[in-house]
């Protein structure tokens, strides 16, 4: 995902649109190689659920604080207005 990521940006940067990234942690260097602003959400990391969901309260009430902004995410993020999601096709 973090590929298909770098990817999007790329694209969005070539066409002149403005990116945000949103992540609870962030690698440096690859923040740095992604090219856009990245707001980095760290916060608690034990329990797993606990940090997910403290991020996903934090994530949403920036959204509401930046609406309007085009918003893409690649989790289940309440107030993103695309979710990229990466399961697998199946077929039938």
């Amino acid at each position: 995902m973090e590929r298909y990521l770098a990817d999007l940006l790329r694209g969005f940067s070539g066409a002149g649109v403005a990116t945000r990234v949103v992540v609870r942690r962030a690698d440096p260097q690859i923040a740095r190689e992604l090219g856009p602003e990245v707001v980095e959400m760290s916060g608690w990391t034990k329990p797993r659920m606990v940090a997910k969901v403290a991020f996903y309260l934090r994530a949403r009430r920036w959204l509401r604080r930046h609406s309007g902004e085009a918003t893409l995410g690649l989790a289940r993020v309440p107030g993103v207005q695309v979710m990229v999601c990466g399961a697998p096709i199946s077929a039938t």
